[in-house]
Order: C-alpha cells, then sequence, then structure tokens
C-alpha cells in the first residue's frame, strides 16, 4: 500500500510540475514522465483484486494491452509532432 501511495505522489508532482516548470523540454519531460506513472500506479492498487484476476492469470495478454496502449501513446505523439 505504501508503494502505491508514493507512486501516486509521485504522478501528482510529475503533474503538478508540468504546469509550473518554465523550460518547455522539462515540461515535456513531467508530462510524458506523469503519463506512463499514472496507469502503473492504477494497475498496482487493483492487481490484488478479483477484477483484475482475469489478468493476472494470462500474462500474455498483459503485455499485449501494454505494448497496443505504447504504439497508441506513440502514434499520439508522432501525430501531435508532425502536426503542431
Amino acid at each position: 500500500m505504501a508503494l502505491e501511495t508514493l507512486g501516486a505522489v509521485a504522478a501528482t508532482l510529475l503533474a503538478a510540475a508540468a504546469g509550473l516548470v518554465p523550460s518547455g523540454r522539462a515540461r515535456g519531460l513531467a508530462h510524458a514522465a506523469a503519463l506512463v506513472l499514472t496507469p502503473v500506479v492504477l494497475l498496482a492498487d487493483v492487481w490484488d483484486t478479483a477484477q483484475v484476476q482475469y489478468l493476472r492469470d494470462r500474462p500474455a495478454m498483459v503485455l499485449t494491452i501494454a505494448a497496443v496502449s505504447v504504439a497508441a501513446v506513440a502514434m499520439g505523439a508522432a501525430l501531435v509532432i508532425s502536426h503542431p
């Protein structure tokens, strides 16, 4: 439980930094880190629940979902970069 709390605090601080940091590069890195950390914290929080048991029993499905999610974010980033 403490690790999930620490992760949630870190994600919150990253989100706050994304809005407060004056450097564009640092803002982008804070956004990216918060975007990566938030689903990880959420999944860690619900990993031991009955709702996630289906995924726990199928690690290949978890890896597939993670890969598709990363690909979707990368495609969205590429679209934003190419059409500002």
